[in-house]
């Protein structure tokens, strides 16, 4: 992947916030025990066998979509859904926190 196509995933993923919450009837088995990218490849790969229990998605923009089940039986599952939120909207507010307070401290230092 060249330096362009990597940049542009980058400020992609830094861009965009998406939660997705599946619940699966079947047994599928995923080891966890390996890198994050391969998780959720063999996560992908099985959802085609997956029910949408809740599905969020937050821009920089302000741009958001929000999605969750009316199935009474998934309750429990749409609550953990926005808890999932939640922890992922602070953990992007931290390292946001986190780039524009080395993006200060940067600047300061050059202007000394």
């Amino acid at each position: 992947m060249a330096l362009k196509e990597k940049l542009a995933t980058a400020i992609e993923d830094l861009s965009t916030l998406e939660v997705v919450t599946l619940t699966n009837k079947t047994n599928t088995s995923v080891n966890m025990n390996q890198e994050t990218t391969k998780i959720f490849d063999a996560v992908k790969a099985s959802l085609n066998q997956s029910n949408l229990v809740g599905y969020s998605r937050f821009e920089l923009d302000g741009d958001s979509v929000n999605f969750v089940s009316q199935d009474e039986s998934l309750a429990d599952l749409v609550e953990e859904h926005k808890v999932m939120v939640s922890a992922a909207q602070e953990a992007r507010k931290t390292l946001f926190d986190s780039v524009f307070a080395a993006a200060k401290e940067g600047v300061s230092g050059l202007l000394k």
